[in-house]
């Protein structure tokens, strides 16, 4: 394990326990994380920042979203105590409108010292906000 690193939270931080615990590791690498989106609505995203080290850690969570994306910050530092995980939670919003209709990489970076330590990256798909007529 790296001494600084940054993982998906939430749901994806669940799977990526209970696999191995129930030696399901190979169903880790079958679908890449992902997500749906509803245009024009928030999308949450948890992040974890991983400090393993003995140090305290200046860590900075770069974003890079697609065209349209809104967030509320692009980059934030984060300071982490040593051997400790720090919960971030993102909320986004979708574009309004999407018009083409393939998946979308939601993708952050995480440095130290200008040092790239993590990354994390995330397809998202959208979705339909209804039901049939």
């Amino acid at each position: 394990m790296p001494p600084l690193s940054l993982q998906l939270g939430g749901p994806w931080s669940f799977y990526r326990d209970f696999y191995p615990v129930h030696g399901l590791g190979f169903l880790a690498t079958l679908v890449e994380p992902q997500s749906g989106f509803i245009a024009g609505h928030p999308l949450w995203v948890p992040l974890l920042l991983c400090n393993h080290s003995q140090k305290q850690a200046d860590l900075v969570l770069h974003s890079n979203l697609p065209d349209g994306w809104t967030s509320v910050a692009k980059d934030i530092t984060y300071r982490v105590e040593p051997d400790s995980v720090y919960p971030v939670q993102i909320f986004l919003k979708a574009p309004a409108t999407v018009k083409d209709k393939t998946p979308q990489m939601l993708n952050w970076s995480l440095t130290a010292d200008g040092v790239l330590v993590g990354e994390v990256k995330l397809a998202v798909s959208q979705e339909d906000d209804g039901l049939p007529q």
